[in-house]
């Protein structure tokens, strides 16, 4: 995605600390632009997403909101 497409997918986070988490990101080695100008995972990125998607899936079930009933 583009970066501004990136901005309204984190809560429209101001551009000064996408851009550095971005920056960030891409000297770890987990995302890089395209030719495009678009970001995208890296391979060891998209090995990261996948190892942590149980854990995703995990805090999304036990982040529900508890019935008092």
């Amino acid at each position: 995605p583009e970066a501004r497409d990136l901005r309204s997918r984190c809560d429209d986070m101001s551009s000064s600390v996408l851009s550095q988490r971005l920056r960030e990101l891409g000297e770890a080695g987990l995302v890089t632009k395209n030719q495009d100008d678009r970001y995208e995972l890296t391979d060891i990125g998209a090995s990261l997403h996948h190892a942590l998607a149980p854990l995703d899936d995990w805090a999304e079930e036990w982040s529900a909101p508890v019935d008092p009933g």
